[in-house]
C-alpha cells in the first residue's frame, strides 16, 4: 500500500510539473493543498487504463481504446433526424449533395466513433424507445449489407468467446517485456504500482527525433518534396536541439533517399491477439529497399555500440511476430541515427520469440518480480527500495 501511495504521488507530481513553467516545492506544496479530494480522486481513477470512459464521439476523436460502444444508433439519432434542417443559415434544396438522404457529415462522424476501436467495436441498437416505434438507423442496415454481416453476432464469435475469459488475457507492448526482461522489480514499480519518474536528455531529443523522421518519411511516401529545415520547424519550435536535428536528418536523408525504393507505413499502430496475450505496439518504419526486401525498421537516437544493451533483437522479433499475420519481412533493421548505421537481422519463420514472450507473461502474472541485476543498476531510480527487497547490495 506504501508503494502504490508514492506512485499515485508521483503521478500528481508529473500532472503538476506539466502545468506550472517554474515548478518548486513550496509552490506544490500550495497546489496539493488548493485542490479538493474528490478531483484528485477523480484525476487518477480518469487515469487508470482499465477504467470505462464515456464520451461524446467529437470528444473521442484522435483517441483509441481497447473496447468501444457505440449506443443508441437508431433511427432519428444517429444519423439526427433533420439535422440539415438546423443549420444556422439554411441550404437551398439545389445546392446541396444530396436531398432527403443522410448527409456526408453525420456519416463521417460515425466513421469516426467506429474508428476509435482497437480490438472490439459493439453497436447497440433498437426497434423500440420505450412505446415509441423508431427502427434501426441506415448506417446499420449499410454496415450489414457492404461487410456482409449477419444479424445475431455470427461473424464474431471469435470476440464473444475472448470476452468470457477476458481475465486470462494480458495486454503488452515491447518496453513492458523489455523492462520486465531487464528486471523484474523495475517492472513492477512501472507497470504494477504505476511509478512516474523524469525523463532522461535522450528519451526527450528521442521523441523529438522520431516526430521529425515520421515527418519526413509521410513525405516520401507521398511522393512531396522533402524540406528538412521545414520539417524540423514544424515539429521544435524551440532553438534547442535544432541545428543538431538539421545536421542528422539532412544526413540520414541523403544516405537513404536512393536506398528506400517504397514507403509502405509509417508509424503504424497494431494490436493483434496472440492466443491468451493482445500485443500492441507502433512500428517506425517499414520501407521495400533497393533489392525489392520488404524491410521493418527501428530507429534509434543513440550511435551503434550502445544498442547491445537496448534489446533491439527482442523488439524486432517481437514486431515482426505481432506483424506476422499481415507482413511477410525480409529484414529486421535497428537503425542509430547518430551514425548512420544499419544493425540487421535476418527474420525468424518459426517465430521462436513466441515462447520467450509467453515465460515472460505468465511471470508477471505469477507476480514473479525479484529484482535481477544488470546493466542499467547504476542508473535506476529504484536503487534504493531494490536493496529493500534483496536487489542491489
Amino acid at each position: 500500500m506504501k508503494l502504490l501511495n508514492l506512485a499515485k504521488l508521483s503521478s500528481i507530481i508529473k500532472k503538476y510539473e506539466r502545468t506550472h513553467t517554474r515548478p518548486s516545492v513550496q509552490d506544490f506544496m500550495w497546489y496539493l493543498y488548493l485542490l479538493p479530494k474528490h478531483m484528485q480522486y477523480d484525476g487518477e481513477t480518469l487515469d487508470t487504463p482499465d477504467s470505462v470512459k464515456i464520451m461524446t464521439i467529437h470528444q473521442a476523436k484522435g483517441l483509441e481504446f481497447p473496447v468501444v460502444i457505440i449506443c443508441s444508433v437508431v433511427n432519428g439519432r444517429f444519423p439526427r433526424q433533420g439535422a440539415d434542417s438546423r443549420s444556422f443559415v439554411p441550404i437551398p434544396e439545389h445546392l446541396k449533395l444530396s436531398q432527403g438522404e443522410v448527409g456526408d457529415e453525420e456519416r463521417r462522424l460515425f466513421y469516426v466513433a467506429m474508428t476509435r476501436a482497437q480490438d472490439i467495436l459493439i453497436i447497440s441498437t433498437a426497434q423500440r424507445i420505450r412505446t415509441r416505434k423508431v427502427g434501426y438507423s441506415p448506417f446499420i442496415k449499410e454496415l450489414v449489407r457492404e461487410c456482409e454481416l449477419e444479424w445475431g453476432c455470427k461473424r464474431v464469435e471469435k470476440c464473444v468467446e475472448r470476452s468470457l475469459r477476458e481475465d486470462n488475457i494480458m495486454t503488452v507492448n515491447f518496453s513492458s517485456l523489455h523492462t520486465y526482461e531487464e528486471c523484474p522489480f523495475r517492472y513492477m514499480m512501472i507497470y504494477h504500482y504505476g511509478f512516474i519518474y523524469p525523463e532522461t536528455r535522450m528519451q526527450v531529443y528521442g521523441k523529438i527525433l522520431h516526430n521529425c523522421l515520421e515527418m519526413l518519411h509521410k513525405k516520401m511516401k507521398k511522393g512531396e518534396k522533402v524540406d528538412i529545415r521545414e520539417i524540423v520547424e514544424t515539429c521544435w519550435r524551440s532553438d534547442k536541439f535544432r541545428e543538431k536535428l538539421e545536421k542528422q536528418l539532412k544526413s540520414y536523408y541523403n544516405k537513404n533517399k536512393d536506398y528506400i525504393k517504397r514507403v509502405i507505413a509509417v508509424e503504424e499502430p497494431f494490436s493483434i491477439p496472440k492466443d491468451d496475450i493482445i500485443i500492441r505496439g507502433r512500428t517506425d518504419l517499414i520501407i521495400e529497399n533497393k533489392d525489392d526486401e520488404i524491410e521493418l525498421v527501428d530507429f534509434k537516437a543513440r550511435e551503434k555500440a550502445g544498442i547491445e544493451y537496448m534489446g533491439v533483437d527482442f523488439q524486432l522479433r517481437t514486431y515482426e511476430y505481432a506483424l506476422s499475420d499481415k507482413y511477410k519481412f525480409d529484414k529486421l533493421t535497428a537503425y542509430t541515427i547518430k551514425d548512420n548505421e544499419r544493425t540487421s537481422f535476418k527474420p525468424d519463420p518459426e517465430q521462436r520469440i513466441k515462447n520467450k514472450i509467453e515465460e515472460i507473461v505468465d511471470s508477471i502474472k505469477n507476480e514473479k518480480f525479484k529484482p535481477k541485476e544488470n546493466y542499467f543498476c547504476k542508473f535506476c531510480i529504484f536503487q534504493s527500495l531494490c536493496k529493500e527487497y534483496g536487489g542491489l547490495k
